[in-house]
């Protein structure tokens, strides 16, 4: 799922970079759509649903489980984060990186101490 992506060439970096999904919603001259029954396609559908329903309702999970979004993505929370994964298929988690940000919050706890 990169046919849309900005960081081609960077390749060092893990995932996705800001901006990726655009070329996802916003089709333009440049960039082909995808096949109707790709991988991308659906990405585009899943895209498209997630931000009207959260444009309408607030909320970007559908009333009802559906073939497109099958999963429900819970706000976060003080201490939870909880986070939808977009690729082939949905997967929900909770922290990503969590030993990642707990590194940065102890730096930023030692350098407030100086």
């Amino acid at each position: 799922m990169s046919s849309y992506r900005v960081c081609q060439k960077l390749h060092f970096f893990v995932g996705v970079c800001h901006a990726d999904d655009l070329g996802y919603l916003f089709m333009n001259p440049a960039t082909l759509p995808p096949p109707e029954h790709s991988t991308e396609m659906k990405t585009v559908k899943r895209f498209i649903k997630l931000w009207a329903n959260f444009a309408r309702t607030g909320n970007p999970n559908s009333k009802v489980t559906d073939s497109l979004i099958s999963v429900l993505w819970k706000p976060v929370e003080k201490d939870r984060v909880h986070f939808l994964e977009i690729g082939e298929n949905l997967t929900v988690g909770v922290n990503p990186d969590e030993d990642r940000i707990a590194f940065w919050w102890k730096l930023f706890r030692f350098a407030q101490r100086k």
